[in-house]
């Protein structure tokens, strides 16, 4: 998975959990490598259950619920998919 790819299926799951960003004025949601899952995104517990649903389904494998603990960032979650990506041998991802 590209980070492009992450970033349009945080932004599809953002624009499921909510109707328009901060501004209101109907824009997308503005996500970035740098951008924080829970203070900038303002992720909640139902965003990350969806977030982690696409991702399996996108995927083709199970995530670890634990994958999203201590995840801070956009790129901190592409850094913890890509070195699962990377682990071929894995039932479950961790």
């Amino acid at each position: 998975m590209t980070r492009k790819e992450l970033i349009e299926v945080i932004r599809r799951v953002l624009n499921m959990t909510t109707e328009t960003d901060d501004e209101g004025d109907g824009k997308e949601h503005e996500v970035l490598p740098g951008s924080s899952l829970k203070e900038d995104l303002l992720m909640t517990s139902f965003s990350f259950m969806l977030l982690s649903a696409e991702l399996e389904e996108k995927l083709g494998r199970e995530l670890d619920p634990e994958l999203f603990r201590d995840t801070e960032t956009v790129e901190d979650l592409y850094q913890r998919i890509s070195s699962l990506q990377s682990d071929k041998d894995a039932g479950r991802i961790r």
